[in-house]
């Protein structure tokens, strides 16, 4: 095996394993968030606030995090709980799939060093999981804005 090859397999098992590491995070840190907020709203307009914050600790990593943030506060500062909780986790959230993109670069170098040795389905792996990072990448903003939309309300008037 040449050094170029050694390179090449290098880049590519970085690259692969920094993508799986930002993989796995966005991946654990996915829930549906219509049927959350749905199941928020419900628990919330039923004056439930209890349950609600069980929701919202069941699912640690997840944008309920800022909704359990915005529960907890009290009533007057609940909208710039929310917002500061929000804008860590999609901080957070983007740095992660960032991560994973970087990922994607450094496996697409090394098949591009060895182009003819690496095997199409080693190749093709890195470049879809990277379109599904770069596709994700904004999905904590999104579940926020849908929360900001939907359970905010509920959370700021009374039942």
């Amino acid at each position: 095996m040449t050094t170029r090859e050694l390179m090449a397999f290098a880049f590519l098992g970085l690259g692969f394993a920094l993508q799986l590491s930002g993989g796995w995070r966005m991946l654990s840190s996915r829930v549906s968030f219509g049927v959350a907020n749905d199941m928020l709203v419900k628990l919330l307009r039923a004056g439930d606030l209890d349950r609600a914050r069980t929701v919202c600790r069941a699912a640690p990593g997840t944008y309920l995090i800022a909704v359990e943030c915005a529960l907890a506060s009290p009533a007057a500062g609940r909208l710039d709980a929310f917002e500061m909780a929000t804008a860590v986790m999609v901080r957070d959230w983007r740095r992660t799939a960032e991560r994973g993109i970087a990922g994607t670069i450094f496996a697409i170098i090394g098949i591009a060093m060895e182009w003819s040795h690496i095997s199409v389905f080693v190749q093709v792996v890195p470049i879809a999981l990277g379109v599904w990072l770069f596709a994700m990448r904004t999905y904590m903003a999104r579940a926020c804005a849908a929360a900001r939309r939907d359970v905010l309300p509920a959370i700021c008037s009374p039942p």
